[in-house]
């Protein structure tokens, strides 16, 4: 007799693929202006919308089962996981240039809501499902104007913690296939991405 629990690791290859459009506006105070060759420092309010959609597909997968007996095994194709998020962040910043050198940094709290699948290719099975919640978003860059252009560094953190429900569609096994009878299940998200950046701004004028 095997008994498979609910446990499985494994290892594999991951490619994504990634879409985003942003709308952000700025309203600067003090003598800080969007022109970074201007002279001037000081505080800004930042908000706007931010549209992201991301898909991972994990392939080439050494998979685990923690079963009696142990399962392991190359499976090949693991798991495609896609989510698409609308976001609202709102929050304040600060800029500073000394027409050379520029620094800027700020930090914004984020309204969010989204929505995600999950596909097992192995068992044909789709969790699919909507969540909300709230979020950060955090960025510190610098950067150094040769004439008309600007060579700028950004470092981004980004977070985003929501809850939600999910069901399942399809499956092979016979508790697969009757778990998308059963209603609707609990879910929690936690997204954490980091994001270095490199830019060079050309100024027409």
């Amino acid at each position: 007799r095997i008994v498979i629990r609910n446990f499985a690791d494994g290892k594999g290859r991951l490619s994504m693929k990634q879409d985003r459009h942003a709308l952000i506006l700025r309203r600067y105070f003090g003598d800080s202006d969007p022109d970074a060759r201007k002279e001037g420092k000081g505080f800004f309010l930042t908000g706007g919308f931010q549209y992201t959609f991301m898909k991972y597909v994990l392939y080439d997968v050494f998979q685990f089962f923690d079963s009696n007996p142990v399962f392991l095994s190359r499976i090949g194709l693991g798991l495609s996981l896609s989510y698409s998020t609308y976001e609202f962040p709102l929050g304040l910043g600060y800029r500073y240039s000394d027409g050379t050198w520029v620094f800027e940094t700020s930090l914004s709290g984020i309204f969010w809501n989204g929505h995600f699948r999950d596909f097992h290719y192995q068992r044909a099975l789709n969790f699919i499902g909507d969540v909300s919640g709230f979020g950060i978003d955090f960025n510190v860059g610098a950067g150094r104007i040769f004439g008309n252009y600007l060579l700028y560094f950004k470092l981004n953190e980004h977070r985003l913690f929501g809850e939600g429900h999910f069901v399942t569609k399809g499956g092979l096994s016979t508790s697969d296939i009757l778990s998308q009878h059963l209603g609707q299940y609990k879910n929690y998200m936690n997204m954490k991405e980091w994001n270095l950046e490199m830019s060079v701004t050309g100024y027409l004028y």
